[in-house]
């Protein structure tokens, strides 16, 4: 079993309690959220869901009552709306929030009274049964942050103070001390990314994943301010030539894309291409032509590729060679 971050076995605790219309005792809470902890050893398990719960309790969530039960808290959003709590509720089943679970402790407050208040409700308790969401393959768990990096991180970005701490190399594994100038936050497939510049390393200018961050606290250098590299044009730019989106080019161009599946073509059109210009034309069998701005990188190759053979490239001449040599890549892969 993949061992689940404290802090989302926590957030499951605190909405599962919210829900409850009594008090529950610790074995009736292991019941129930048992599936979230090791199934190696039980009392280990039990002892776990035990620190969670304080941990909980430290940060006056939930009580422990006089005949050793557990409940939930006096929340601070308990009088929401109807409607507040709706769209609260389908926010969460979408699980559309990027940040790290740990540093999004006001929304885990908003989730929970929205349980609470729903809870009330004859016809929106079952909230879950009439609203799902399906992933496309296979839903990612986030990468796991400490609780007080993005906090720290997002505050020294915003007011511009440099910051020293530990990080850990994703090739060596190796963790050692870094002091830069944070410069921006961006967030990229389900993963968050601090833009940092030091003039004292090579190179200079980069980004850090923040689960990549230590546990050891992040020093904030108060009385500083930020250094800026000479050639700095801001966030935008950086993620235009940034190492991970590697050889992206700049400047979009004019693609046309023949798509012979009708289906792929009406939710296309249904949900249009944005920052695109897509224009359609509708062929006689049903298959239609996208005409689009893109940028020509690796990201659209693996996009068309989902198409499979439902989608050709007709133009630009060396976009259609970018996914000859893509497809002649995985027929070695297959050895074909």
């Amino acid at each position: 079993m993949t061992k689940i971050p404290a802090n989302t076995r926590q957030k499951y605790l605190l909405r599962y309690l919210a829900t409850q219309s009594h008090d529950k005792k610790l074995s009736e809470i292991y019941a129930a959220v048992a599936h979230y902890y090791p199934q190696e050893q039980a009392s280990n398990s039990q002892r776990m869901l035990q620190r969670d719960l304080e941990k909980l309790r430290n940060d006056n969530l939930i009580e422990l009552t006089d005949n050793r039960c557990w409940k939930i808290g006096k929340l601070p959003f308990d009088d929401m709306d109807d409607s507040t709590a709706i769209a609260l509720k389908v926010l969460q089943i979408f699980d559309n929030i990027p940040l790290d679970e740990s540093s999004n402790k006001d929304l885990d407050l908003l989730f929970a009274s929205a349980e609470r208040k729903l809870k009330k409700s004859k016809h929106l308790q079952r909230i879950d049964e009439k609203i799902a969401f399906k992933p496309w393959l296979a839903k990612r768990q986030k990468p796991s942050i400490h609780s007080h990096v993005y906090d720290d991180v997002l505050s020294a970005t915003l007011r511009e103070h440099k910051i020293n701490f530990s990080y850990t190399n994703a090739k060596q594994q190796t963790s050692n001390k870094r002091s830069i100038s944070p410069l921006g936050i961006f967030f990229y497939r389900d993963m968050i990314y601090l833009v940092g510049y030091s003039a004292e390393q090579e190179p200079a200018l980069r980004h850090y994943a923040l689960q990549r961050f230590t546990n050891e606290p992040i020093e904030v250098i108060k009385n500083s301010t930020v250094e800026y590299p000479d050639n700095w044009q801001g966030l935008p730019h950086y993620l235009l030539h940034s190492s991970l989106f590697k050889d992206a080019p700049n400047k979009k161009q004019t693609v046309k894309i023949h798509f012979t599946n009708q289906y792929a073509v009406k939710n296309l059109q249904d949900a249009p291409l944005l920052d695109s210009n897509p224009t359609w034309q509708t062929l006689a069998d049903g298959s239609a032509i996208l005409t689009a701005e893109f940028l020509l990188t690796q990201e659209l190759v693996t996009w068309l590729l989902y198409y499979g053979c439902h989608a050709e490239v007709l133009e630009p001449a060396s976009l259609r060679q970018m996914m000859i040599d893509e497809v002649k890549k995985m027929m070695g892969v297959y050895g074909v």
